[in-house]
């Protein structure tokens, strides 16, 4: 696929080889300064900026996604920019890593897990609330939207 991707805490790994230009979006220098370190590609960029205000131009984008992060963003703000950004066709991808399943010795880990994150979860923030049903209920940008689960 061609295009531009922009994206929130994932792995650009992952799309640099089928996207023609990512660009990485965070609002902390350092977090930047670390992904720039660590980036051996050429097709990807890093920019300050927030979910709110993307650094990209109107219709210039074919995704974005947000992993793990969306629960902080002024959603409705988010969902407007993501649509000046978005080219037509475009797609919106949000989610969290609460149902990997970590393998031990050819065991599956799930319940171990968790257990974990729900004894974890009694100290979090309500913002991290979103994140118990893999984003679930977070409202729809479009009345077409899909949650996927």
């Amino acid at each position: 696929m061609r295009g531009c991707w922009v994206w929130f805490w994932a792995d650009h790994r992952q799309y640099s080889d089928h996207f023609e230009s990512v660009i990485g979006v965070d609002f902390t220098p350092a977090q930047l300064e670390l992904a720039r370190s660590r980036n051996p590609f050429a097709n990807v960029t890093f920019k300050e900026g927030v979910a709110e205000s993307l650094p990209v131009s109107d219709g210039s984008v074919d995704l974005v996604t947000s992993s793990m992060a969306v629960h902080w963003f002024n959603i409705p703000k988010f969902y407007a920019e993501v649509d000046r950004v978005l080219k037509p066709g475009g797609v919106l991808a949000c989610y969290s890593y609460h149902v990997c399943a970590p393998l031990y010795k050819g065991k599956n880990l799930y319940s171990e897990f968790y257990e974990f994150w729900e004894n974890l979860n009694r100290y979090w923030p309500k913002k991290y609330d979103p994140l118990k049903t893999e984003y679930t209920t977070i409202p729809s940008c479009y009345p077409e939207d899909l949650h996927l689960k």
